[in-house]
């Protein structure tokens, strides 16, 4: 059997690690919470790419990319992906899946030196997922009025 590419092996041997406290991993796992409006329900939905449901209980949600992996100011601006899908996760929203969000992490696939590179959310989680639950229930409202544009990008 010919040797692993090292950018290969760096995710095998980051895989052996991380699974060492992990209990159990969805991927590719679908959830949905919902939020009141004033026009009625609106529901989030999200397929996370991977939940790592920890030995001590704790959430991991992971999202792989093959592209730049966006800055704490894109997450809280344009890139609210993994605060969104740790919604879900708070509301019970992903079946088989509860406990506390431990981490929010985006693992870097692409070639190159950075490939299997782990970048975590460096941030006080719990006041960026309620950011996030605020920000989005402002939207709605916002959203639900007749006389609100849809604007393709509201912060280009």
């Amino acid at each position: 059997m010919a040797a692993l590419p090292a950018r290969r092996r760096l995710f095998v041997a980051l895989e052996r690690e991380k699974r060492a406290t992990i209990a159990t991993i969805h991927a590719e796992i679908w959830g949905s919470t919902n939020f009141p409006g004033p026009a009625g329900s609106f529901e989030l939905r999200a397929k996370a790419d991977r939940i790592e449901v920890h030995r001590d209980g704790s959430l991991v949600i992971v999202d792989y990319k093959t592209g730049t992996v966006p800055s704490l100011a894109e997450i809280k601006t344009f890139s609210p992906q993994l605060p969104l899908e740790a919604i879900i996760a708070e509301d019970g929203g992903f079946k088989d899946v509860a406990g506390v969000i431990r981490a929010l992490e985006h693992i870097k696939l692409s070639g190159g030196k950075e490939s299997g590179k782990v970048a975590k959310i460096d941030a006080d989680l719990a006041a960026l997922i309620a950011a996030t639950r605020e920000g989005l229930t402002r939207w709605i409202a916002r959203f639900d009025d007749a006389a609100t544009p849809y604007v393709s990008r509201r912060a280009p």
